[in-house]
C-alpha cells in the first residue's frame, strides 16, 4: 500500500491491484471520504478462495453513477453531440 498525504488530504493506493483504496479530505474539524468500500472489506468476513483478488478489496475509485443509454455513451466516447446536447 502506498500512502500519500499533505495538509488536509490523504490517499491510499494499492499498486498490486491499481486501486485507490481510500481518499480523505479534511477542512477544520470536518472530514469527507467520498470513495465507497464494499461491505465485506475489512469486516473479517470469509470470502471464497477462488474469488478474484480485486473483488476481495473492492472499493475506492470505481464509479457508481448511473450511465445513459448505450447509444448516448457511444456518441459521447466518439466526441459527438447527443440528443440531449453536448457530452
Amino acid at each position: 500500500m502506498i500512502e500519500l498525504s499533505s495538509k488536509g488530504i490523504r490517499l491510499s493506493f494499492d499498486p498490486d491491484l491499481g486501486i485507490i483504496q481510500s481518499f480523505h479530505v479534511s477542512d477544520r474539524e470536518k472530514e469527507i471520504a467520498p470513495l465507497h468500500l464494499a461491505p465485506w472489506v475489512g469486516s473479517g468476513e470469509t470470502l471464497p478462495d477462488d474469488i478474484a483478488p480485486h473483488l476481495k478489496k473492492l472499493g475506492g475509485d470505481f464509479s457508481v453513477r448511473p450511465l445513459p443509454a448505450r447509444k448516448a455513451v457511444q456518441r459521447c466516447m466518439a466526441g459527438r453531440q447527443t440528443l440531449r446536447g453536448a457530452c
